[in-house]
């Protein structure tokens, strides 16, 4: 039975033999001999609830109605950049990945149009809501929010980060600019409102006076470093560095501004910052 089986394969594949096309050594060479891997991404995520509970204590934080996508708008900063045909998918962008020759992991985000490591003129707008942070108490019973009515729009021109071993410890680095166009932001703890808020870079305030308005330029720059450190007491504590775009010693400079700050309800006033300036911020982070 075997060799009529063996027999019979055989002569299906002579049949259709003309089926059959030879791997060049060209096309062969374009599968495996790749610098490296791209993919184009398009998504909308929806996330219920995300709750974090104290396992000494009881209580939890939670976060509800969780929505991360596309900003679903083509106007940013009151001009139109962007996609035609805005939608509520973070779309239009491509992930590259490389390893180098030291070992290092290597990852580029940016529209599809712009250039692998580059700032790009092609933004990727995206969108950030949840409908409310709260917390409860071990028996849950009590329930309070402090937080409601989130909704952020912006977009991003660059966001890198790359994965290294550096000092006998693994260290994850990179770079991200981008800008926020309109954050909305309800504070029910202290009764406190935020409309039309907004994060750009360093003199955009000055651009948006005279008129110019240059996308690659209007995202604030940070690049940050994140690894374990040892802290008294504490093994493997969580390290962040942030820094500006030339790194240690050169500051993350931002302009920003609040359309209106309501308390009770009420409009106070709005508020513009020019030039904020923050010097190699350091956060270390660990359980206790």
């Amino acid at each position: 039975m075997n060799k009529t089986l063996i027999i019979s394969a055989l002569t299906v594949l002579s049949c259709n033999s003309h089926a059959l096309t030879p791997v060049t050594d060209h096309d062969l060479s374009k599968m495996t001999g790749q610098a490296g891997i791209s993919i184009e991404l398009e998504t909308k995520v929806n996330i219920a609830e995300f709750r974090w509970t104290d396992t000494d204590q009881g209580g939890s934080l939670s976060v509800n109605g969780i929505t991360f996508g596309g900003a679903n708008k083509d106007t940013f900063f009151g001009r139109r950049i962007g996609s035609i045909n805005p939608t509520d998918k973070l779309d239009d962008m491509r992930i590259d990945i490389d390893v180098n020759s030291q070992g290092t992991l290597l990852v580029n985000l940016g529209a599809t149009s712009t250039c692998i490591g580059c700032i790009g003129t092609s933004p990727v707008d995206f969108g950030l809501s949840f409908d409310s942070i709260s917390l409860g108490s071990a028996d849950g019973v009590t329930n309070s929010t402090i937080v409601s009515d989130f909704s952020m729009t912006g977009y991003f021109t660059a966001a890198f980060f790359g994965i290294t071993e550096r000092n006998g410890s693994s260290q994850v680095f990179g770079k991200v600019s981008a800008a926020v166009d309109d954050l909305d932001v309800k504070f029910d703890v202290i009764g406190v409102e935020i409309e039309d808020m907004f994060i750009a870079s360093g003199g955009f305030l000055e651009d948006q006076r005279l008129g110019a308005f240059d996308i690659a330029n209007s995202g604030v720059v940070t690049r940050f470093e994140m690894q374990t450190v040892d802290v008294p007491g504490v093994d493997d504590a969580l390290n962040i560095k942030l820094y500006g775009n030339a790194g240690p010693g050169d500051p993350i400079v931002a302009d920003m501004g609040i359309g209106a700050l309501k308390v009770g309800g009420a409009s106070i006033g709005s508020i513009e910052i020019d030039n904020l300036k923050l010097y190699d911020t350091s956060l270390t982070i660990y359980g206790h």
